[in-house]
């Protein structure tokens, strides 16, 4: 059970290693969609687009992280970024 912080340090570290391990990026995927409350929007950001550069293959989780995105990244303000 990762926190936003955890969570979005993982996914950073893969992806500065390249690292592409396909069921490491669907657990991280799907703990991502049930924490969705608990992440914050720059976390969610940024583990969706190390996902992204990973090669996260699965359509239906691809789908259901485009679904929360929009709502979660109306959280962000601009001086998160």
């Amino acid at each position: 059970q990762f926190q936003s912080h955890a969570l979005m340090s993982l996914m950073w570290c893969m992806k500065r290693l390249k690292w592409r391990d396909s069921e490491l990026n669907r657990m991280a995927a799907n703990h991502t969609l049930e924490a969705i409350e608990q992440l914050r929007p720059t976390d969610f950001i940024k583990v969706t687009n190390a996902l992204a550069q990973l090669g996260l293959q699965d359509p239906g989780l691809k789908a259901a992280l485009s679904r929360v995105a929009v709502e979660k990244l109306e959280e962000a303000t601009a001086q998160q970024f």
